[in-house]
Parts: structure tokens; C-alpha cells; sequence
């Protein structure tokens, strides 16, 4: 399960025995990066694409989808 985290401007990985992880994500800010050297603002809706592989990031405040391979 991903769960995109509004306030803390991350993108959480959570497994089903419920071990939380950081998949991307750290402060608030734009910053193209991988894992938490990457920076969204109010990320709200993810998505992955058809083959599971990409993760299409809706990154409200800075008005960007971005993406997390």
C-alpha cells in the first residue's frame, strides 16, 4: 500500500505487517531527487501506471504530476 502524506510532504510505502517506510519525499519544496532527497508540496493522489512499475505523483501545491520510478 502507498499513501501519499500531505502534511509531512512524502510518499509512504506501508507493507501488509505494517512496516511504514519512506519511498520518496522528506520537506516541503520542489526538488526532483531519489527517496528523500526528492521534495513535493501537499502531495495528495498517487497512481501507477498499466505495468506497476512507475508511480505517477499528484503534487497539489507546486501544480506538477510527478513521477517515481
Amino acid at each position: 500500500l502507498y499513501v501519499p502524506e500531505l502534511s509531512n510532504h512524502r510518499i509512504r510505502k506501508i507493507t501488509p505487517g505494517g512496516a511504514v517506510s519512506t519511498v520518496a519525499g522528506s520537506t516541503q519544496g520542489y526538488q526532483d531527487g531519489t527517496g528523500t532527497n526528492a521534495r513535493f508540496n501537499r502531495p495528495v493522489g498517487i497512481a501507477f501506471n498499466a505495468e506497476g512499475d512507475i508511480l505517477y505523483v499528484m503534487d497539489t501545491a507546486n501544480h506538477r504530476i510527478r513521477q517515481i520510478q
